[in-house]
């Protein structure tokens, strides 16, 4: 992620009791699901309400208000009626899916926690509860209780490419880059097969740094006829196509179906990185040029010279200030790192830094997240440990050192035959087949070696 979160709103009719005040409170009940299905949803509502006036016990009114006000984004109106349906019915699984939907959209996600458990509970192949219970998870970087959500999800509807998407950010989030990159692969085959090209081409864009062989084959299939263009940059989606999946009208309703309307809101988790998402992405860097890149590996100020930090959470590390850039490496919990340089338009909210880490890795990390900072200053650390103690290899033939770990980044320098270095850090997703390096030469250039590709060692260890 498409990252999509969806609310599956059912609306019930019920057959017609006897009894005039009944079968009139029935009518205004009718007549709102006419509206609903025609997109007027101010109408829909004053009818289900005129239909709870005449009859306070008409669960499908309560239902159907509360679902009417989650189509129009009204989250504080839509969790009163489905709090009183399930006062009326506590055993209806998708009431209390759309009321964890609802505290999702508030942000109170121990409450949609709460709310999906209990569908689960009541309906054990509820798989929208499954996937968005995994969602949640994620909003509260639990990526470990998200994955055998997602998981569940995709046993009960396994071509689901949102699902497979999500799986893969969160396989990624814990580090598990290989299991990412073929969730993110099947993601993409999936939306190409529904015909969501934008989908497939993020799919492309989040598999592209962890394996560049497993992206080539998904570009293949993008692209089967023509060449392949510079996909690194994030795809903009169509805008208007989101809106219309909340206010097109809706199909019609046969008399025989008991869930009878089945609306769709907009897809809240997509496979684009978003602000958590869209909302809060910095604006992306233009194409990168040649000043652009010596802004960035020029050498440091004198790292004794700045204090050190950590980090409190997991982190990536990404070539550009804006959650659309590539990801060159992570930081974990307690990772010490100097800030280099910040963004121009840092603010309260949000703030970009250029940051210097010990391991060596260096990129731009998002300190400051909706009002929230992700590190701390350590006080107790003291300057980098000497590299002298680490081992020197020598390469054996001539090999490109590249600014992050993928065939696509800029080279920086070219290493001959012989030329010695130390290795610094890796790459989490490194195999025996495949594995980059982070490393220092002799003329104190960092940046990262392709050490291993197809199971062959570029170099050696200095004697």
């Amino acid at each position: 992620m498409r990252l999509r979160i969806l609310l599956f709103l059912s609306l019930f009719f019920f057959a017609t009791h006897s009894g005039w005040s009944q079968e009139t409170a029935e009518n205004w009940f009718e007549s709102g699901n006419e509206a609903t299905q025609a997109g007027n949803y101010q109408e829909a509502i004053r009818c289900f309400e005129r239909s709870i006036a005449l009859d306070p016990n008409h669960l499908g009114s309560y239902r159907n208000i509360g679902c009417v006000y989650g189509i129009m984004g009204m989250w504080d109106e839509a969790i009163s009626p489905f709090v009183t349906a399930l006062r009326m019915n506590p055993d209806d699984a998708q009431i209390h899916h759309n009321l964890g939907f609802c505290w999702y959209k508030k942000g109170m996600f121990d409450k949609a926690i709460m709310e999906f458990k209990k569908a689960i509970d009541l309906k054990p192949e509820f798989r929208d509860a499954y996937y968005n219970l995994g969602i949640v998870y994620g909003k509260k970087d639990m990526f470990d209780q998200a994955i055998p959500m997602f998981k569940e999800a995709l046993k009960i509807g396994p071509d689901n490419p949102d699902t497979y998407f999500s799986l893969g950010k969160a396989y990624n989030e814990v580090g598990k880059d290989v299991l990412a990159a073929d969730h993110y692969y099947k993601a993409g085959t999936l939306y190409l097969r529904e015909g969501h090209r934008e989908g497939a081409l993020t799919a492309y864009e989040h598999v592209l740094p962890i394996s560049p062989e497993i992206a080539g084959d998904l570009a293949r299939r993008l692209y089967p006829e023509g060449e392949v263009p510079d996909l690194r940059k994030p795809v903009p989606y169509a805008k208007e196509e989101e809106v219309s999946a909340v206010t097109r009208p809706l199909p019609p309703v046969r008399k025989e179906e008991v869930s009878a309307l089945t609306a769709r809101l907009p897809s809240e988790e997509k496979p684009v990185e978003k602000k958590e998402h869209v909302s809060d992405l910095k604006t992306p860097l233009p194409s990168e040029k040649e000043e652009e890149v010596s802004e960035v590996t020029k050498p440091l100020p004198p790292e004794n010279e700045k204090p050190w930090h950590v980090v409190l959470t997991r982190m990536n590390l990404r070539e550009g200030p804006s959650i659309g850039n590539r990801v060159v490496g992570k930081l974990n919990t307690n990772d010490r790192f100097q800030i280099v340089n910040e963004a121009p338009d840092n603010d309260e909210l949000y703030s970009w830094y250029m940051i210097s880490a010990e391991s060596g890795l260096s990129g731009w990390l998002c300190g400051i997240y909706k009002g929230k900072t992700k590190y701390q200053t350590a006080p107790e650390a003291g300057p980098l440990p000497s590299e002298v103690e680490k081992p020197w290899y020598f390469v054996v033939r001539p090999m490109n050192v590249r600014k992050a770990p993928s065939l696509d980044s800029k080279v920086l320098a070219t290493l001959n035959t012989n030329d010695t270095f130390q290795i610094i850090d890796e790459a989490p997703n490194n195999t025996e087949l495949y594995a980059w390096y982070i490393i220092r030469t002799e003329s104190g250039l960092k940046g990262w070696l392709y050490g291993i590709y197809d199971g062959r060692v570029k170099y050696k260890k200095l004697p």
